[in-house]
This record gives structure tokens, C-alpha cells and sequence, in this order.
């Protein structure tokens, strides 16, 4: 599927049924409420930084906020990360406020990362209208084409996410016109962050900081990296996972300074974007902020476990699943092969090698939580999705009985003419997973009309998802075939012959 995200905060809030709108923290507002308790991370002596950072200096205690005679972890810009700055954002940034403003930030990101800034970073403010007109948000640039967005297509409708109707491409474009605060481009050192009043901008004080630890990621690691670059759904959110959720993990604990420790400059309420929910699709929403959520309650269990080392290292071997980034468990994911057994023109697509994408567990979790939302099908309790079960960093809940237990799987689009279908094959850790997953997915092809017209096979007559449906369990393997028609599905794959 798809190229879902790039590295981007973004502001949102979800309706569930059952409970009020919830707003995520990506980025955060500046804070005013107490913080929840919470466990105190690894001891800064654990939190060694890596080769490319400096030590700590020793400040004078008669004037603490003197410029050191080499850079440091904690100064930069020629601001010491706890030094009080004249910055007021009532009236927008001057110049000179938007410099002390943005170098205080980033002492204040070198100070919780425990990692030195190396080079600048450019700060650019545009409207929403000229953001939105720079840089498509929300996907991954493949330069695929039209023949990689109907491929793209395939994977979106497969989770019954993106009808025949609409584009994935729309989703993303109303997606980043409504939501997005701010963006790191990799390789540029320069964010760019979301303002009414360019030339007087308001900076969200939290947007801020997450976007300059990207750029810290950059300078350290090397964001346009050939490893940050998975060619599966599955595996660019799981790469999210770790870096959004560093982002947000550091963006977190700034808050949490801000309310007992620091001087924290205030963003104007009137900064926020209303979005126009009626123009945003919720479940690419959903998949979209999975990273966020989850990936801050992985990334502060490594740091906790072993220290921002841990982190480190994780940068060097990437998470390669959502299942880890939920779980934090070991992502060891089994060879999972789909032939290729097409007949009579139909031909998948030279996309990713095979042709094929891997959705992953919090995109199959996302594709039953959003039945009951658009369509009123409740497959799965849509009101867990705000449970909190992995503590006070782990912002939303992407488990269920049917979504959980995933050991692989493949979406391999077809085509034929102007014809579209796919093969869905997922492999599961026992045969009862494989059991909930396929008995779920019956009840999302119920929730949209499907009638029986044979063994193992289904017909939707109308709406966005019309198509053919072979659906079959075999042991800890599901298996589903969609075509135009019934005798579309065995020319496709022989599984359904």
C-alpha cells in the first residue's frame, strides 16, 4: 500500500461512538493542567550520547547563562535551554523574538535528547493555503505515476478504507490542508511550521520542538537514509513509530518541564486550526496517527529499559512492523509468498518487487474500527480505540481480538484493462487468530450487502466496494480474492479455482 507518511506533526481529533471528540497530542498546546504521574526515565549518566555529540560543560554559578567557550548539549543559538527569553506571541514574533524563541527550543531539545545540534536549522512560516500548495503531505514520494496510484488504490479498498469513488490522493491533500501544524523535509535542515500571520507568525510552542527533533534525527542519523525507506505500509509506520515517536516522546517530556520546571513561551488559542471533519476520510486519519500514539509509548519502554542507546540503535535497525510498535514485542516476521497464478490478461503491477504490499496489524485494526464509524457495522468496540492500557505516553488503543495475533501478510493488486482486483493473503500466530480475523472480515463484507453465491464466495451488488470476494481459512492462513465478477476471481489467483 502505500507511502503513508512522511515526517510531519499533525493536530487531530477522532469521533468514537459512545464518547466525546479526543484530540491527539501531535503536537501538543502549551500546558497549563498538572501532568499525570508518571515513571521517571533511565538516569541521565544511562543517557549516553552518541559519538557524534559533545559533553556537558560546567556553568558558572555567577552568571549561569554565559555563552561556553565550545558548543554544548543544552546551549545553543546563544541561548542556554532553562534561560528566561522576553517572548510574547499575543501580537505574532518579531524577528529578534522568533531567533531567542527558536534558539531556546532547540537547547531544550539537546538538553531532554541528550544529543548536540551539528548544524543549523532554517525556520520557515507559511499560510496554510501556501503550505499546502509547497509539498504534498501524508504519503511517501514514490514518482510511481498514475500506474502506482491505481495500485495504491487497490491496497486502500482492500481495507475498506478508500471506495472505488474516491482517491487516497484526496484523502492525504484534505488531510494536510486541514491538520498539519508543521514539516522537517530530511536532507534540507529546514521545518516548515503553519501560520496565520507569516510576517507576525504564532509558532505552536509544541509543534516547535517535535519538528526540531527531526531535525536532530537528521543530523544524527540521516533521515533520507536508504533504511528509512520501506517499501510496505506496514514497515513506513512502523518506522514512523520510532521516529514520531521520538518526536513526540521529547516533545512530551518539554510539556511535562513546562508545567513544574521551565518558562515555556504560550501559543494564542486562535493558532489551532478548526478542521472541516466532513472533508477528512477518519480511517486514513487513524492509520495516519498511529505512529504518534504508539510510537511514543515504544520509544519511552526503550528508554526506560536501556536508555536513549536503545534508541539509537533502534535508528540503525529500524522496527519493521506495527506489531512491535504496538506490542513492543520482537517483530520477527515469517517469508510470507504469494504466487503469481493469473490467466486470461490479468497481470499484477511492477511495483515493490512482487507486486505486493503488507498492511500490517494497526492498519487491519483501523479497517474494523472504521466499519462502525462510516458505516454503522460495529465489527470491533470502536470506544477502546481511547484506552490507555500501555500508560500515560501510550495515547490510543490499536488492538482487537481480530487484529491481533498477525504474523504477515501480502496485498497484491491486479489489473486487467481498466479492470481492478487483488489477493489478500495473512498468516497468523494460531489458528483462532486466524479464525477472529477471517470471521471479522465476513462481518465488514455483511456491513456492506454481501449475499453468498457459492462456496467461499461472496458478491457486494452496489456501492463504493461492488466486487467479488473469495474468502477462505486454511489453518493460520486467510485467504481473500477480489474481482469485478465471480469468474474473475479464479482468472486472478488459483486459490479461488
Amino acid at each position: 500500500m502505500t507511502r503513508t507518511l512522511t515526517v510531519v506533526a499533525v493536530a487531530f481529533a477522532l469521533l468514537v461512538a459512545g464518547c466525546s471528540s479526543f484530540g491527539g497530542d501531535a503536537p501538543a498546546t502549551d500546558p497549563t493542567p498538572t501532568p499525570e504521574p508518571i515513571s521517571t526515565p533511565t538516569p541521565t549518566p544511562d543517557l549516553t550520547p552518541n559519538s557524534t555529540t559533545t559533553t556537558t560543560v560546567t556553568r558558572s554559578s555567577d552568571d549561569p547563562y554565559a555563552d561556553p567557550t565550545s558548543d554544548t548539549i543544552g546551549w545553543e543559538d546563544g541561548y542556554w535551554y532553562d534561560e528566561p527569553i522576553d517572548v510574547d506571541q499575543s501580537d505574532g514574533l518579531t524577528d529578534a523574538e522568533r531567533r531567542a524563541y527558536v534558539g531556546r527550543s532547540k537547547a531544550r531539545v539537546e538538553e531532554l535528547r541528550r544529543q548536540e545540534f551539528v548544524r543549523d536549522v532554517r525556520v520557515e512560516v507559511l499560510t496554510r493555503e501556501e503550505f499546502a500548495a509547497r509539498e504534498p503531505v501524508g504519503t511517501d514520494e514514490d514518482d510511481g505515476g498514475p500506474e502506482y496510484d491505481r495500485w495504491n488504490e487497490q491496497v486502500w479498498e482492500a481495507l475498506f478504507i478508500v471506495d472505488e469513488r474516491d482517491e487516497i490522493s484526496t484523502a492525504f491533500d484534505s488531510l494536510g490542508e486541514s491538520l498539519v501544524l508543521g514539516q522537517y523535509f530530511p536532507g534540507e535542515d529546514a521545518l516548515l511550521v503553519v501560520s496565520d500571520t507569516p510576517e507576525r507568525p504564532v509558532i505552536d510552542n509544541a509543534t516547535l520542538i517535535h519538528e526540531l527533533v527531526h531535525a536532530l534525527q537528521d543530523q544524527q542519523y540521516n533521515l533520507s537514509a536508504p533504511r528509512y525507506d520501506p517499501p510496505t505500509q506496514d514497515g513506513q509506520l512502523a518506522r514512523n513509530g520510532l521516529t514520531e515517536g521520538e518526536a513526540e516522546y521529547v516533545t512530551d517530556r518539554y510539556v511535562e518541564q513546562c508545567v513544574t520546571e521551565w518558562d515555556c513561551v504560550a501559543t494564542p488559542a486562535s493558532n489551532r486550526p478548526t478542521p472541516d471533519y466532513s472533508r477528512l476520510n477518519l480511517g486514513v486519519v487513524l492509520v495516519v496517527v498511529q505512529p504518534y500514539g504508539d510510537g511514543t509509548a515504544y520509544v519511552h519502554s526503550v528508554v526506560e529499559r536501556d536508555g536513549w542507546e536503545a534508541v539509537d540503535a533502534a535508528h540503525e535497525n529500524l522496527p519493521q512492523s506495527t506489531e512491535r510498535i504496538i506490542h513492543h514485542a520482537d517483530d520477527a516476521i515469517p517469508t510470507l509468498t504469494v504466487p503469481d497464478t493469473a490467466r486470461n490478461g490479468w497481470e499484477r503491477y511492477d511495483i515493490n518487487g512482487d507486486g505486493a504490499d503488507t498492511a500490517g496489524e494497526a492498519s487491519m485494526y483501523v479497517m474494523f474500527w472504521y466499519q462502525g464509524y462510516q458505516y454503522g457495522n460495529e465489527v470491533v468496540d470502536r470506544s477502546t480505540v481511547v484506552e490507555r492500557d500501555g500508560g500515560r505516553y501510550d495515547t490510543y488503543n490499536y488492538t482487537s481480538p481480530p487484529s491481533q495475533g498477525w504474523g504477515n501478510d501480502k496485498i497484491v493488486p491486479y489489473k486487467k484493462g481498466e479492470q481492478d482486483g487483488y489477493v489478500w493473503v495473512s498468516t497468523w500466530d494460531t489458528e483462532e487468530d486466524a479464525r477472529e480475523f477471517s470471521e471479522a472480515y465476513l462481518r465488514v463484507l455483511d456491513g456492506h450487502g454481501a449475499e453468498s453465491v457459492g462456496e467461499s464466495t461472496w458478491v457486494i451488488a452496489d456501492g463504493g466496494f461492488a466486487d467479488a470476494f473469495y474468502v477462505v481459512r486454511d489453518g493460520r492462513q486467510v485467504i481473500v480474492v477480489n474481482g469485478p465478477t465471480v469468474d474473475d476471481l479464479s482468472d486472478i489467483s488459483e486459490y479461488a479455482r
